[in-house]
């Protein structure tokens, strides 16, 4: 078998086909990205641009000597390098899949518009993801295989060597002397994943030479199956505005089954990863139990919730997502960033409605909600407290603490763009101005 011939061509037909022009490696300075460099820079055009970007992972003693190493290589090759680090802990899931969340959330951070993330996952990686899968614990959908292009941030990832077996791979690099970094901590099988491939892969192939065919085989037929699942899940939810939000009356009269199968759907639609079968079952019970006001399921940084008859989705939890709100100066004559998906807010300058500019200074302050605020919004004649605004207009209990409350002194003036004070109302023939708040999130049950 010609090896050099074979993978290049591979490599070439592979960018040729994304349909872009700048590539990057993920360059740990192991054997398959190392080979998987050397491949791109021959398959290289005169258009393309190619870096690589090294992630260091802090976990061992030679990783310094490892960002030294990739260094001199990018040089050799003349790519430009990014390097960026990480200090990932224990999970819940282990070490190994805090370490790939940090990872791939860096290279997200890193990859350009129309870019394409090149990894150098191989068909040994295949085998042993599903069977890591099978053992911790899966549905259907984990046995699908690794996907070759999927979308990733603002641009790509591929895996052109997935269908590749790691001794063509090994052979390449020995005829074309490639060097690579032997990372000591492959062989710890202490590790799920070592252990699978240092000692439950190779008794598998050992004993049936053609494991991996029949192994992606199945993947393909769970794929197929998958697909099927999901076309049932559309007909069963119909239209939906936005898939962040499901309406509980969509669940009734559905079998259990269908019901778990409208979830996966709803999970995976929101780019959540599947919790495990236990964790999800349990989830729904508690979801579905009417007799919780505000029940929630939360796992690996994501989290489903429930207020009233409609189910929110969110990717990552709420919790994570939103920093603690900070108290800010506001200058209304600009445009302030409230930081997360609680967005930004501006005035809105108008004659003779909203907020009266005569009753209030240039800047003003924005805060956030301790309890007990009160105010007596505009067309009203009494004061209300906002825990009962928020009851009373379905206010979403996880989105209240999120409002930003602006105030003048100790005078609360505006609700966010909801409510305004009425002491504070404009006249007909007053300059006034209006809050206007761009956010990226919920607010209103059913909104």
């Amino acid at each position: 078998m010609d090896f050099n011939e074979n993978l290049n061509e591979l490599l070439a037909n592979e960018v040729a086909s994304l349909g872009v022009t700048k590539f990057a490696i993920a360059l740990s300075g192991g054997l398959d990205s190392m080979v998987l460099m050397d491949l791109l820079s021959k398959a290289k055009r005169s258009s393309d641009e190619v870096k690589a970007i090294h992630i260091n992972h802090n976990l061992h003693e030679d990783s310094r000597e490892w960002v030294d190493f990739v260094s001199d290589a990018c040089s050799k090759y003349k790519l430009p390098l990014i390097i960026k680090s990480i200090k990932p802990k224990q999970g819940g899931f282990g070490l190994e899949a805090a370490a790939r969340d940090q990872r791939y959330k860096k290279f997200k951070e890193i990859i350009l518009d129309n870019e394409c993330l090149l990894t150098a996952h191989h068909l040994d990686d295949q085998t042993e993801t599903i069977l890591y899968r099978i053992f911790r614990g899966t549905g259907l959908d984990g046995l699908r295989s690794i996907r070759k292009k999927t979308k990733f941030g603002k641009g790509l990832l591929c895996r052109p060597l997935i269908n590749i077996p790691r001794e063509a791979i090994e052979q390449y690099a020995k005829l074309n002397n490639i060097e690579w970094i032997e990372d000591s901590s492959n062989n710890n099988i202490d590790f799920d994943r070592n252990y699978l491939r240092k000692d439950i892969i190779p008794s598998i192939k050992k004993r049936w030479p053609k494991a991996h065919t029949t192994i992606n085989r199945l993947s393909s037929l769970a794929e197929n199956n998958q697909k099927l699942l999901h076309e049932i899940a559309k007909e069963d939810i119909g239209e939906l505005e936005k898939f962040n939000v499901l309406d509980l009356g969509i669940l009734s009269n559905k079998s259990t089954l269908r019901i778990n199968n409208i979830f996966r759907f709803m999970i995976l639609k929101n780019n959540m990863g599947i919790p495990s079968l236990k964790v999800l079952e349990k989830g729904i019970e508690t979801l579905l139990n009417t007799k919780s006001d505000s029940p929630i399921v939360t796992w690996n940084g994501c989290s489903i919730r429930r207020y009233k008859d409609t189910l929110y989705f969110f990717n990552p939890d709420l919790k994570q997502l939103q920093s603690k709100p900070l108290q800010l100066k506001w200058f209304i004559q600009e445009t302030i960033n409230l930081g997360g998906d609680r967005g930004s807010i501006k005035a809105k300058f108008i004659k003779g409605e909203g907020i009266a500019l005569n009753k209030c200074p240039k800047s003003l302050e924005i805060k956030y909600r301790k309890g007990g605020e009160q105010i007596k919004p505009s067309g009203h004649k009494i004061t209300k407290s906002l825990k009962n605004l928020f009851q009373e207009n379905n206010v979403l209990p996880w989105a209240r603490d999120q409002i930003p409350l602006v105030y003048l002194d100790e005078d609360l003036i505006s609700v966010g763009d909801l409510w305004f004070n009425q002491d504070y109302k404009a006249q007909k023939q007053e300059d006034g101005f209006l809050i206007s708040w761009e956010r990226n999130m919920d607010i209103i049950h059913n909104s």
